[in-house]
């Protein structure tokens, strides 16, 4: 859904379409703070950067808008993520070669060992916060949750008109959404983790009741 969509939605239901009492600018703020919600809360926009590697540089711009870095890839090979090994402030010099780690400090990516080749893909897999809403915007999060952001906007509209039940029970709702969202979260992430199995000969089985 487009944010209109969702205004006229969201109007339709209140009998509000044309009503100044809550302007567009009123309504596509309350999205943006929805997403934001789900976005901080939930690490629900997710968002794949890249850019290329330069010879002799460890520093990388840490990307805009962005909550927290998942993984990080260099040349298609991942990266562990460590601590600083040098204070920041005295260290300006690395061994180089082909990175095997990376450390984040004051918003930026610094590699270890310091890339010794340049034009290699760095790719950042980053959760990232909503960006502010117009009527020309895309929404950052999953279409899913687009309907559910209407429950957001009524319970506001409620609230602005002093209904406080009703806007209890639209907020109550969209509580719902986000409990929701987090266990969807959770379970993906248990799911996409990669299952470790054990090999065994196949002419010994292991026994029933053992685990492999």
């Amino acid at each position: 859904m487009t944010p209109t969509e969702i205004e006229t939605h969201a109007r339709q239901l209140y009998n509000a379409v044309g009503d100044d009492f809550f302007p567009q600018a009123m309504i596509f703020n309350l999205i943006y703070q929805a997403q934001l919600e789900l976005g901080v809360e939930v690490d629900l926009i997710e968002e794949t950067f890249t850019t290329d590697s330069v010879a002799d540089q460890r520093e990388y711009t840490y990307p805009d808008n962005t909550i927290s870095i998942k993984r990080i890839e260099y040349d298609g090979d991942p990266l562990v993520k460590v601590e600083l090994r040098n204070d920041p402030k005295t260290s300006t010099t690395e061994t180089t070669g082909t990175p095997d780690s990376y450390a984040i400090w004051n918003d930026v990516v610094i590699l270890f060992p310091t890339p010794d080749t340049a034009s290699k893909t760095i790719k950042m897999f980053t959760h990232q916060r909503a960006s502010k809403v117009t009527a020309t915007s895309v929404l950052n999060v999953p279409e899913q949750y687009h309907l559910a952001i209407v429950d957001f906007i009524l319970a506001a509209f409620f609230a602005k008109d002093k209904d406080r039940q009703m806007s209890t029970f639209h907020l109550n709702r969209w509580a719902l959404t986000v409990e929701k969202a987090l266990k969807e979260t959770a379970h993906r992430k248990r799911t996409d983790r990669q299952a470790h199995v054990r090999e065994y000969d196949a002419d010994y089985p292991p026994a029933v009741g053992c685990y492999v």
